[in-house]
């Protein structure tokens, strides 16, 4: 259930976070990823996380993707509480609602760059041809028309890291949730993305 205050600020906010905590248990130590974060994105806005490595950037992103539960605090993602979806509901938001750009990629390293392109849209329902057509359009348009039929291992880093990004916005996510997604790509690509 939500606050009158806080269920304004959801339909006026794209995401809204409050209070927002997590802690991860290894054996008898606790580590602190987040604590307290309170924050809201409007409709369109494109909002930069920064700081120095482990202070929760990525735990943040998997928090607001639905890939992990806070230990205390809610994520409103257009007015719904997402920390209550239960999991199959959870996989639902990632699938269709969220794309998600990893600094590793995160491609199958079995499957094209095209293939994996056109997965998330085929386990979405999308017909093979659809698929393919809009995979091949993402793909020329982050200059890799003639690396579709390449596999990860043949790709440079640049062109791998350009492929993730493909494939998170494969399903045309209501949501983009990247972490260092230019880390990767030279300056001129970096612009282009």
């Amino acid at each position: 259930m939500m606050s009158e205050d806080l269920a304004a600020l959801a339909e006026q906010y794209k995401i809204v976070v409050r209070d927002l905590m997590k802690v991860y248990k290894t054996g008898s130590q606790e580590v602190i990823a987040l604590r307290g974060m309170d924050f809201e994105v409007e409709p369109g806005e494109f909002l930069s996380i920064v700081g120095p490595s482990g202070s929760g950037k990525t735990t943040l992103l998997r928090l607001i993707g639905a890939l992990d539960k806070p230990t205390a605090g809610i994520v409103i993602f257009e007015g719904a509480n997402i920390v209550s979806l239960t999991e199959e509901q959870s996989i639902d938001y990632r699938r269709k609602r969220v794309g998600f750009v990893w600094q590793s990629g995160n491609l199958i390293p079995g499957m094209t760059a095209l293939e994996n392109v056109m997965l998330p849209m085929r386990l979405a329902g999308q017909s093979k041809n659809e698929a393919r057509k809009f995979a091949e359009h993402l793909l020329t348009t982050l200059d890799l028309a003639d690396r579709m039929s390449h596999k990860p291992h043949q790709l440079s880093g640049g062109e791998n890291q350009r492929v993730a990004i493909c494939v998170a916005l494969a399903n045309r996510p209501d949501l983009l949730l990247a972490d260092e997604i230019t880390g990767e790509l030279d300056t001129e690509t970096a612009h282009l993305v």
